[in-house]
């Protein structure tokens, strides 16, 4: 589903925002590329293995999260 130099960011439904400091910690609102794809480490709850991915955020901070919590960012030009 995500692959290497994809563009993403943390879906934005389902989230809870408590404060500006929690909000910066979860990377909510900020757009990241994929750096590398861990296939199969997670799985859902159908027993179906899910990619982590590794995620370089626009504000420099790496981060290993599984798939179900991006969406991909999409071209609308």
């Amino acid at each position: 589903m995500f692959g290497i130099g994809d563009i993403v960011t943390q879906r934005s439904f389902g989230v809870a925002i408590i404060s500006d400091l929690i909000k910066e910690q979860l990377h909510i609102g900020l757009i990241g590329i994929v750096i590398d794809v861990l296939p199969g480490k997670n799985h859902a709850y159908d027993g179906r293995p899910r990619d982590r991915l590794v995620v370089k955020w626009s504000n420099g901070a790496i981060e290993e999260i599984p798939e179900i919590y991006l969406e991909k960012v999409e071209n609308n030009t």
